[in-house]
């Protein structure tokens, strides 16, 4: 399975962060420009420079990331019915990943013990995404 996340406007802002969070680079990237041209449907300008499509791996993971056009806005919502969720594998990794992500974000779940993990978290991040942080109990 591959993960494939739409932003308005932000998905060049999305991929230098998670890049800087997940300390990784970006696989691919290629812009509406770069679509072969179609006189029958001109590309308005203020896509051009926008993401149609990029994709780079979290946590051996490809997620893949573009900007939709303002025809598709309107199908976005802000509903937190998926959450992307990252097993860690130390107290040093889960503790940067949850300061790094809820940076300028949201605190849904604080970071602390439950009954099924040494430490577990829900945050969102600037853009919206939910991310479940989890560190098992014989991490």
């Amino acid at each position: 399975m591959e993960i494939y996340l739409n932003f308005v406007d932000q998905s060049a802002a999305a991929l230098d962060f998670y890049g800087k969070v997940f300390k990784t680079t970006t696989d691919e990237i290629m812009y509406y420009r770069d679509a072969p041209t179609d006189p029958e449907h001109p590309l308005p300008e203020q896509l051009k420079d926008l993401v149609m499509h990029a994709s780079i791996m979290i946590d051996g993971t490809q997620v893949m990331i573009s900007d939709v056009p303002p025809e598709m806005e309107l199908e976005l919502t802000s509903d937190n019915n998926i959450a992307l969720v990252i097993q860690a594998k130390s107290d040093a990794e889960i503790e940067q990943l949850y300061h790094d992500l809820s940076s300028d974000g949201k605190i849904v779940t604080p970071l602390e013990a439950t009954f099924w993990a040494k430490k577990y978290a829900i945050v969102n991040d600037k853009f919206g995404i939910q991310w479940q942080l989890n560190l098992p109990t014989e991490a």
